[in-house]
């Protein structure tokens, strides 16, 4: 098996020519995905204390239901041992 090895930036004049084609092509996809994040960052501002149309609810007092798995039912039991 044999391996083409070429310096880098070496360019001949077919090269050249392409060269100009990928920068150009490049550098409007490059212009594309900043105005994609742009636009991605514009639509993802929302307003204070919502996320996602959720709106928080202010929580005073009650009691809290924790599901666990048998796995970490140990754990969750150890927690709620030394946090009363």
């Amino acid at each position: 098996m044999s391996a083409k090895v070429r310096a880098v930036g070496a360019v001949g004049a077919v090269g050249a020519k392409r060269s100009g084609k990928r920068r150009g092509r490049l550098g409007g996809m490059a212009a594309g995905g900043v105005l994609a994040l742009v636009a991605v960052a514009a639509c993802g501002s929302g307003s204070a204390g919502t996320r996602d149309g959720f709106h928080p609810v202010k929580q005073t007092d009650g009691t809290l239901t924790v599901w666990v798995d048998s796995t970490r039912l140990a754990a969750a039991n150890l927690y709620k041992a030394r946090h009363r």
